[in-house]
């Protein structure tokens, strides 16, 4: 789920450091964790963020309302949202033969990659809202008139606040192409991704029963969301992986002798990147008493600062490249709302508590 891409290309700044010019790294993962912690640490570590990621989505989607986002009724709340997907969770893995296939985990896939993409938070509330009308239609057309969940008992032909439907004009089978689509594109990263996660590790053998326990431990101490996302990543089978890299590089990554300083990039609350990875990054290249690099917060949400423009880093951005001014480490806040008549909203806000979705 880390920035394999990311992993790759930070190899470059230890290894040819009299090569570095003026570099902008954004996403960041831990490399020193990547290349020596066990693939399941790892992974736990990358999701540390992704429930502050979703609260966001939840609690802006609360405030644009019905006329912004699809999810919303006029006195939605955080915790209504909450409830409203956490049942929505529980009736796919309970209902998932009467729903066509739709199942707890594409329930959970949907909001992994709500949380990613800000950018698309609302086409993605409709695509969320027209999965739980599929799933209420169909056992509604199985003769199930009311479905029971975590909290309490829903129509099949309305909205948890007793609102009807606003039909969305997509048919079944395209949020079915739009599935296999996503999973094939995964499949297509999944072994390169395989080879950088599970082969350039220096951590001893573990066994598969170990992953499997530290999913459980992820799912209930880390995100109940995206701690499962672990069984469809590279990082679940390096248990299994029985080769290392020849020319694997494992360090130092502080780059005594980069030619010219960086910048880091990293977001409040990016779900698979986290702030803290950037942060370390920074300490890393700055150990040696000589400032290699910066960093810059943007204060927003999603993977990778680009999902939510901000103008204070474009600035300093501007300035880097153009005459090669490194920034003082900055705070700088977004220019972008992803609901209309929505209201900004930064991570700051956001309670980061795991949430206790079953």
């Amino acid at each position: 789920m880390a920035s394999k891409e990311f992993l790759k290309r930070l190899n470059y700044l230890p290894v040819f450091p009299e090569r570095v010019g003026r570099v902008v790294v954004d996403g960041v993962a831990n490399a020193t964790m990547s290349s020596s912690s066990k693939a399941y640490e790892f992974f736990a570590s990358s999701i540390s963020d992704g429930d502050k990621a979703l609260q966001g989505f939840l609690i802006q989607c609360a405030e644009a309302g019905p006329s912004g986002c699809a999810l919303a009724s006029s006195n939605s709340t955080q915790a209504s949202l909450n409830a409203w997907v956490d049942q929505l969770i529980n009736d796919a893995y309970k209902f998932a033969p009467l729903a066509s296939g739709i199942t707890s985990w594409d329930i959970r896939r949907l909001l992994e990659a709500t949380a990613r993409a800000p950018s698309k938070w609302q086409s993605m509330a409709g695509v969320i809202l027209q999965a739980h009308q599929a799933i209420y239609i169909l056992i509604s057309s199985s003769n199930t008139t009311n479905t029971s969940g975590g909290n309490g008992t829903v129509s099949a032909t309305k909205r948890s606040d007793g609102s009807n439907y606003v039909p969305l004009g997509r048919s079944l089978s395209n949020l079915a192409k739009r599935s296999q689509t996503a999973a094939q594109s995964m499949d297509n990263n999944w072994s390169s991704a395989v080879t950088v996660l599970c082969g350039d590790t220096s951590a001893p053998p573990y066994s598969a029963s170990e992953t499997f326990s530290a999913i459980v431990n992820m799912t209930e101490s880390v995100s109940s969301i995206f701690g499962t996302f672990i069984a469809e990543q590279p990082e679940a089978i390096c248990a299994l992986w029985p080769y290392r890299a020849v020319q694997r590089y494992a360090g130092p990554w502080d780059a005594k002798t980069i030619a010219n300083p960086i910048v880091v990039v990293g977001n409040t609350a990016d779900p698979v990147t986290p702030l803290h990875m950037a942060k370390e990054l920074v300490k890393t290249l700055n150990s040696n008493q000589k400032r290699n690099a910066a960093l810059i917060q943007s204060d927003g949400f999603g993977h990778t600062s680009a999902e939510e423009p901000s103008f204070c880093k474009q600035a300093l951005l501007r300035g880097y490249f153009m005459n090669g001014t490194l920034p003082a480490d900055t705070l700088c806040g977004i220019n972008f709302l992803p609901f209309p008549n929505g209201t900004a909203v930064v991570p700051t806000q956001v309670i980061s508590t795991p949430l206790q979705w079953t």
